[in-house]
């Protein structure tokens, strides 16, 4: 009739708010649809379980869990003040135990291979022994070998890193170029380009071609300064130019 609001077609899909469900369970709602698991508890503490989404198969036994995402309270809750903390789980090749990977904690930092972030994102490879500043937004922390950044791009196109403020997008860049033969690094700072890291070792400040491993142009007064507060040095394999 017109009132109903639950419906199981002839597939076995489970309609609520719709009469023709397109899923196991089709949720709809003409403003707000949801999904809500609400924990039957008078009293939440600490680290106790909210809910959980589990990812499972019959193969090769019945109920075998792969993967969870799962919600827990941070700690007790009161009156205005649920915090709360959502965990993501994998199974390993080869395990038949899940581990957490990812999560999101009650401030909003995202942890990757660590439940205790401590930055904005923090993707953790082991300890460093180290703290990393309160103004990082990005900590990549391991505790051994290379802890690296890499940037995979086909070798006709530049990448880099651009900083920026509210009146202009990039301020600052630090550029790479891929293409075949002109292999440089680039540092533009207020934009412009200023020097240039070639591939062959040469820097030049002011020129893209540096002829020499330090090559300086400035078209007004080409200056070079070295000063020390007690001694200077100059020193060269050949006669002067």
């Amino acid at each position: 009739n017109a009132n109903k609001h639950l419906v199981i077609n002839s597939s076995g899909n489970v309609g609520i708010g719709t009469y023709s469900p397109l899923a196991n369970l089709d949720v709809a709602h003409a403003t707000h649809p949801r999904f809500r698991l609400t924990r039957a508890d008078a009293t939440v503490v600490a680290d106790e379980n909210l809910g959980s989404i589990e990812f499972a198969s019959n193969d090769p036994s019945a109920g075998a869990v792969g993967a969870t995402i799962q919600a827990r309270a941070t700690s007790a809750w009161a009156t205005n003040d649920y915090p709360c903390h959502i965990r993501f789980l994998t199974t390993a090749d080869g395990s038949g135990d899940q581990s957490e990977q990812m999560r999101i904690d009650d401030a909003g930092n995202v942890g990757i291979g660590t439940d205790n972030p401590g930055n904005l994102l923090h993707l953790y490879g082991g300890a460093s022994g180290g703290t990393a500043g309160a103004s990082a937004q990005l900590v990549l922390e391991d505790d051994g070998g290379n802890n690296t950044i890499c940037f995979m791009n086909p070798n006709t196109v530049e990448t880099g890193i651009l900083w920026g403020d509210p009146q202009d997008a990039a301020r600052a860049q630090l550029i790479v170029s891929h293409a075949s033969g002109h292999e440089h690094m680039k540092f533009n700072p207020g934009g412009a380009e200023t020097v240039w890291f070639k591939a062959g070792g040469n820097v030049g400040i002011g020129t893209s071609s540096p002829a020499a491993n330090l090559h300086i142009n400035d078209s007004a007064d080409t200056q070079l300064i070295i000063s020390a507060d007690n001694k200077m040095s100059m020193y060269q394999d050949s006669a002067w130019n």
